[in-house]
């Protein structure tokens, strides 16, 4: 069992339980209590639990909102882009100049960004300026782009976000994708996000596609871009065969974020 899938059946009995032992967990896991120990260190700095004697409970006042909106695929989804995360973020050095695209890895890459000095981040996403406290306490910069308000998303596009982002130039670059396809390339959920995602990565040195394997011989809304644009990819889980060989072929660097071997964040 991987470990994103023993955290996802940990949270969802503690949403039932209130509280849960780590003998009896263990067992019904079928792994060590070692394992599981680990598992609670990862989730408690989550928010999610608080460890006690022999267990862990349900730590209801500080992940209230957490908890509220935990489903199966959050948790699986959520472990798969904190594992991009911890990739990309290697990629970026003190005083550093990024621009965070939209989306929920993003996020996992700006909670990252704590112990850097220096940065300048660029976003149009709210919720991802919403992690970067901790750029402003170490002297860097956070940037809005300014723009419309999406109605169910808190993302900042329309000519005035694309405005702000002609007049940049900055280091590096993440951009969530969300189909990746041999044919037709990369591409994403809205005309929106491409317009945006194009003009970031006009900015950018350097752009990072991310994605998680589930994206692999699909195609979203909006055609991106053909595969060749980003030369740098970071994804979850297996890669298939083909998209290996045309990474090698096009000397494009490829990461897979692999957690089979449970280490420790």
């Amino acid at each position: 069992m991987f470990p994103y899938d023993r955290r996802s059946k940990i949270k969802k009995m503690l949403l039932k339980q209130k509280q849960v032992g780590l003998v009896s967990l263990s067992r019904q896991l079928g792994v060590s209590e070692i394992t599981v120990r680990r598992d609670f260190d990862y989730l408690e700095k989550e928010g999610f639990l608080t460890k006690i004697y022999g267990g862990a409970m349900l730590n209801e006042e500080e992940s209230a909102e957490a908890n509220a909106n935990f489903d199966e695929e959050d948790g699986e989804l959520g472990e798969a882009r904190a594992q991009i995360a911890k990739i990309a973020a290697h990629f970026v050095r003190d005083g550093n100049s990024v621009i965070l695209g939209q989306g929920g890895a993003s996020v996992y890459i700006a909670r990252r960004f704590g112990g850097k000095q220096a940065l300048t981040v660029v976003t149009n996403d709210i919720n991802v300026s919403n992690e970067l406290s901790p750029v402003r306490e170490a002297g860097g910069k956070v940037i809005l782009t300014g723009g419309e308000v999406g109605y169910d998303k808190n993302i900042l596009s329309g000519p005035l976000a694309v405005k702000a982002l002609e007049g940049m130039h900055v280091d590096i670059s993440f951009i969530e994708i969300d189909g990746v396809d041999l044919e037709s390339g990369y591409s994403v959920e809205s005309y929106e996000k491409a317009e945006i995602s194009n003009q970031i990565f006009r900015a950018s040195d350097v752009s990072v596609a991310m994605f998680d394997s589930d994206k692999f011989f699909k195609s979203s809304f909006c055609r991106l871009a053909p595969l060749s644009q980003f030369a740098k990819i970071v994804t979850s889980g297996k890669v298939p065969d083909e998209f290996q060989r045309y990474c090698v072929s096009g000397n494009i660097k490829l990461y897979q974020a692999f957690d089979v071997l449970d280490e420790s964040d």
